[in-house]
């Protein structure tokens, strides 16, 4: 067992550490290019810094108040733990690495594959990047702002966790407890599979507030509430259990109301609403009232719903819905459209 002391105006170079090694940086000390391996720890303290860090098989970096650690990179094990008021940038975390974020850590520029990211209360984890089979974990009271979610990376926001302006491609974030804000569901296309890996958002419980849902996006209301989302073209809200409240659906856009409540929907010029529990057939109507009331009537059922917006001059079409069961949809037209059709 080896103990190095990096102090104020020196600098370490290409140290190794494992088997109950350790490295302190202390104030004014800087470590570069520092490996740490099973049984090592590395320990950046206030005004220290860590550069070009590699941990695996079990080390750790420790980043305390004040300390900052950049460039580290985590695999196979390995750890990289931020502490209150210490800071880390530029991680990388792969192969079954972590990064932890405790109460009052921050982190920036992480990029997240095959491994775990841990944002735990009053942790803070700003504009990291989340691929393949990686995911961003925040828990109860942590806060993520500016994620970016590519290709089966996955987001869960637990109790009173927050995120804001996360953009998922091509991958899923899952709110359960949490609240997201302004995320960005967006389907990429992957020509060598000739497929698209769809951007998926799942409110189990907790808030979606200010979702925007894209071509091949999908947000699904299972439990929680969605609140003033925009689903675009060929995007689709599927609200099954939760609510789903103040929703644009614009042109080529769809809501599907499945078991859970849709309240004042605006619905623009080719945009749909599709009912899974009526099942269509030719003879219904679909109107709005002079109470701005929204009622279709098909096959001796009906549904309502108290819209947002002015419908008057406009028609409502019924057509079968989407999906492999036929349901009614309403579409919202203006009259020349639907003479001009």
């Amino acid at each position: 067992m080896t103990i190095y002391s990096v102090t104020s105006g020196v600098t370490s170079t290409g140290i190794t550490l494992s088997g109950g090694d350790a490295e302190y940086v202390f104030f004014g000390g800087r470590a570069v290019s520092t490996t740490v391996h099973s049984g090592g720890n590395e320990y950046v303290s206030s005004g220290g810094a860590a550069n070009f860090t590699t941990v695996s098989d079990g080390g750790y970096e420790i980043v305390s108040s004040g300390g900052t650690a950049v460039s580290t990179t985590v695999s196979n094990g390995g750890a990289e733990i931020v502490y209150s008021g210490g800071t880390a940038g530029f991680t990388m975390v792969s192969g079954g690495g972590a990064e932890i974020v405790s109460p009052g850590g921050i982190t920036s520029f992480t990029t997240v594959s095959a491994g775990p990211e841990f944002v735990f209360s009053a942790g803070t984890a700003v504009s990291t990047t989340v691929r393949q089979f990686g995911s961003a974990v925040i828990s109860s009271g942590g806060t993520a702002s500016d994620t970016t979610v590519i290709g089966f990376g996955t987001v869960y926001v637990f109790a009173s966790g927050t995120t804001s302006n996360t953009a998922v491609l091509g991958s899923t974030e899952y709110v359960e407890g949490g609240t997201a804000v302004s995320t960005t569901l967006t389907g990429v296309g992957n020509l060598s599979l000739g497929g698209v890996y769809v951007g998926d958002m799942y409110v189990q419980s907790g808030s979606a507030i200010g979702t925007t849902v894209n071509r091949s996006g999908s947000e699904i209301v299972d439990g929680g509430f969605a609140i003033s989302t925009t689903v675009s073209s060929g995007g689709t809200e599927i609200v099954d259990g939760g609510s789903a409240i103040s929703t644009t659906v614009n042109s080529g856009g769809t809501e599907i109301v499945d078991g859970g409540t849709a309240i004042s929907t605006t619905v623009a010029l080719g945009g749909s609403i599709d009912l899974v529990g009526l099942t269509y057939v030719s003879g219904g109507t679909a109107s709005v009232t002079s109470g701005d009331v929204l009622s279709v009537t098909v096959g001796g059922n009906s549904y309502t719903q108290q819209p947002v917006g002015d419908y008057a001059g406009k028609s409502l079409q019924l057509a079968p819905g989407i999906g492999a069961a036929p349901r009614p949809r309403w579409r919202c037209h203006a009259i020349e459209m639907a003479r001009v059709s």
